[in-house]
């Protein structure tokens, strides 16, 4: 075939009313489609001097969706789209008519809203550069990619045939009116609003399979796309769509596009649609799978199987070799003796009791952790962090002693506690020594090799006999005199806080003295010599001082003098004022 533009088509061909539509490659493999006007329409005003005034906008829309003009020719009316291999709308209604289906509700309104978005973006940024409107919304102008994306080409291209009847009465297909807005019959300036009129229109042939205005008659076509009857048949009979669909596709197809459904409100109503309501039929993406011949009768499971020819560095030869010697390997080991055993956690039932004990003890050591092992070759118990617990523990006696059992005076010959050097020293009947504080029993404990562990017996002796420090720790009465005994004595330091010795009482003074102005210094407890300073330092601030002498001297009843504030008035302006600067104190 001859080559379009420089672009070797490819076969596929579709038919439009004034123009044909063709499938190309480049040198590079590149698919393009390209827009051939007929040979009646060239040389019109509509496909030359209209295309070259918003040619800038056609080649760099930069709206997403939107595929730019590649490659033209105006003298010859041959437009190149890069639009990658597609199947325009026309291919998807002929695909699903060819068994009798439709494309259905669920994928038409999904279509409607991602075609609606890119014809609502570039009605607000094309103005900028001179086109207002796509000029020619239909089938063979929205485009569906192999991904599931839409695509709009020929953004700016009239649709000349409609363009010519009306001004010379040219003779029109039905399908030229099948999508035509009442401002195109009317040659009234089109805006985004005509878009979306023509939009529905396609929409509406998507998801039935027939157009709106279903009739071949040029006139009757003429007279419903002048008064816009399509808003009042789907108002009326639904036209098999559900209601809520209905309704918002007759407000989108009004006469006056003031008050017509478009813009931005036009995407958000089918948005809502798509998320708030039950629609019936596959959805857009499972078209496309129809389209490739993919769809499947039910849903996947599972994941697809990959082949190892082309994921594998071996053949399947060679893998079905390697098997074979891995199962001779494994051959020769004796599988007699499992290779992993059910650990025993020492729990015996009726059936094991006949067993030995000392077989099941070696098995359950076997069995256990390290840490459940260390607590029970532990003999004491755990020591309590409480104080209270300890001093529980240290009251309750010792069963070893309760019994007299021998073997405990062998194992208290190197234990560095004090209640066993104490049952020691009883059982060679020796004085028992003085308890010791807890802070010592702390010191012990830190170094008792340092208090047991010694070679000689009588230096050891000597250590026993030795008095022990006293400890600040009460000790409880064992007898009426202990009980009477005053309490400096029995200074206990349970408590943190030390008590401190109470400070003799100070005689007090014969005869009453006057408060002092000054504040008094508190006696400090120190020693008597600071006692009696403090008491010295008290009668000198309690002395009289010359203007209270003065003060007791005079007249008790007589009032005290008062200073009479200096007036405006006064004679003696030559008198000095009176300095009212106090003197300090020497």
């Amino acid at each position: 075939m001859d080559e379009i533009l420089g672009l070797t088509p490819t076969g596929r061909e579709i038919r439009d009313p004034a123009a044909r539509l063709l499938e190309a490659t480049d040198d590079n493999g590149r698919h393009f489609t390209v827009v051939d006007i007929d040979d009646d329409h060239l040389g019109h005003e509509a496909v030359t001097l209209n295309v070259e005034l918003v040619l800038s906008f056609m080649q760099f829309p930069m709206v997403t969706g939107l595929v730019g003009l590649d490659r033209y020719d105006l003298p010859t009316g041959q437009f190149a789209f890069g639009t990658g291999s597609v199947w325009t709308l026309r291919d998807v209604q002929r695909a699903f008519g060819d068994f009798g289906q439709v494309v259905g509700l669920r994928a038409g309104l999904e279509l409607a809203w991602l075609a609606a978005q890119v014809l609502v973006e570039a009605g607000e940024t094309g103005p900028m550069q001179g086109c207002f409107s796509h000029g020619n919304v239909c089938p063979t102008r929205i485009a569906l990619r192999a991904d599931g994306m839409v695509q709009v080409f020929g953004y700016g291209l009239p649709q000349v045939e409609l363009i010519r009847h009306r001004e010379v009465d040219f003779p029109v297909e039905p399908q030229s009116l099948y999508y035509c807005p009442p401002e195109r019959l009317e040659g009234v300036p089109e805006d985004s609003a005509a878009d979306t009129y023509s939009l529905t229109l396609v929409v509406f042939e998507l998801i039935t399979g027939k157009p709106l205005y279903d009739t071949h008659d040029i006139d009757e076509l003429r007279h419903m796309v002048g008064m816009s009857e399509g808003a009042t048949l789907l108002s009326r009979g639904n036209r098999g769509l559900p209601p809520k669909v209905a309704k918002l596709l007759a407000r989108s197809l009004i006469y006056d596009p003031d008050t017509r459904l478009s813009g931005q409100d036009y995407v958000d109503g089918i948005g809502r649609l798509l998320a708030n309501e039950a629609l019936e039929g596959p959805s857009l993406s499972e078209v496309v799978e129809t389209l490739q011949g993919q769809a499947k009768a039910g849903p996947r499971r599972g994941r697809k199987l990959v082949s190892t020819k082309a994921t594998s560095v071996f053949t399947p030869e060679q893998l079905a070799e390697l098997a074979e010697e891995d199962d001779d390997e494994g051959g020769e080991e004796d599988d007699s003796s499992p290779r992993w055993s059910k650990v025993s956690r020492g729990r015996r039932g009726a059936a094991d009791a006949d067993k030995g004990a000392d077989s099941d003890e070696e098995e359950d050591e076997a069995a256990e952790p390290s840490r459940r092992r260390r607590r029970k070759a532990a003999d004491e118990p755990k020591k309590s962090t409480s104080r209270r617990r300890r001093r529980k523990a240290a009251a309750e006696p010792d069963p070893a002693e309760a019994t007299g059992d021998d073997t405990s005076d062998a194992a208290d010959e190197g234990s560095p506690s004090p209640r066993r050097r104490l049952r020691r020293s009883e059982a060679e009947g020796e004085a028992a020594p003085p308890k010791r504080s807890r802070r010592s029993r702390t010191k012990a404990e830190a170094s008792p090799a340092e208090d047991t562990t010694s070679a000689d017996p009588a230096e050891a002796k000597s250590k026993a006999e030795a008095p022990a420090k006293p400890s600040r720790r009460r000790r409880k009465p064992t007898t009426d005199d202990d009980a009477d005994a005053p309490s400096e004595a029995k200074a206990s330091t349970s408590s943190r806080r030390r008590r401190r010795k109470p400070t003799e009482d100070k005689a007090e003074p014969a005869e009453p003295k006057k408060p002092s102005r000054r504040r008094r210094k508190s006696p400090s407890k120190k020693d008597d010599a600071e006692a009696a300073e403090a008491a010295e330092a008290a009668e000198a601030d309690t002395a009289e001082t010359p203007k209270r002498r003065r003060r007791k001297a005079g007249d008790e009843d007589e009032p005290a003098p008062t200073r009479r504030r200096r007036k405006a008035s006064d004679d003696d302006d030559d008198e000095p004022a009176p300095s009212r600067r106090r003197r300090r104190k020497t």
